[in-house]
């Protein structure tokens, strides 16, 4: 799993984007947790790109609440984007797609 960051910080907003790819599993989900969550001092904004991402596993779905749950504390909001079929899939299976933002 790659993560690639870019973040937007000005006075009146700060963004941070996250771009994932390849499988969310067991294997790096915590990984990403951890390393996306050290980002998040001072973001009102977080944009998960899944352009590449071509599978979630439930571990990965939990890292997704537990994030989104972490940005609404800090009264910001979590988008997710470019989500494949598949994904979407899942998303919709476990009711996700009522939870989270898909843009």
């Amino acid at each position: 799993m790659e993560l690639n960051f870019q973040s937007l910080n000005n006075v009146e907003h700060a963004r941070l984007t996250v771009k994932l790819s390849g499988k969310i599993n067991i294997e790096n989900a915590n990984d990403i947790r951890k390393t996306i969550k050290e980002n998040l001092s001072n973001v009102k904004e977080l944009l998960l790109d899944f352009t590449d991402v071509t599978y979630i596993a439930s571990i990965g779905l939990r890292v997704l609440l537990e994030l989104h749950k972490t940005i609404n504390a800090q009264n910001g909001a979590m988008y997710i984007k470019n989500v494949n079929a598949e994904v979407k899939n899942v998303f919709e299976i476990t009711g996700f797609q009522n939870i989270l933002n898909i843009i």
